[in-house]
């Protein structure tokens, strides 16, 4: 089974992928590419905003905060193959009682 690429805002708490693609604004995707984020580049999302927006992610040596609208241009290839919604649907699977439920793997 071949694994799909994800939106970069779809990672979950502390999941790393590999990005496949940089779009949306050209400017901005420039941006990214300046700071190191480009086909081929392992990112992690280190934390989210306590709205969920912006979030922090980490590629090679930068950690640069973004916001979902812009990181919605980035594809990921994620490690697990899970986004955040199925890591959240598997914590609570796994806890039985719903736990935590808002908290992201």
């Amino acid at each position: 089974m071949k694994q799909e690429a994800i939106p970069l805002p779809a990672l979950g708490k502390g999941q790393s992928g590999e990005v496949v693609s940089v779009g949306g604004a050209v400017s901005f995707a420039g941006r990214l590419a300046d700071l190191g984020l480009y086909p081929g580049v392992r990112v992690t999302l280190l934390r989210r905003a306590p709205f969920g927006d912006p979030a922090a992610y980490r590629f090679g040596d930068v950690s640069a905060a973004v916001r979902n609208r812009d990181a919605a241009g980035v594809r990921v290839l994620p490690d697990d193959g899970r986004t955040r919604e199925e890591n959240t649907e598997k914590r609570v699977n796994e806890n039985g009682c719903g736990c935590g439920a808002e908290e992201e793997r």
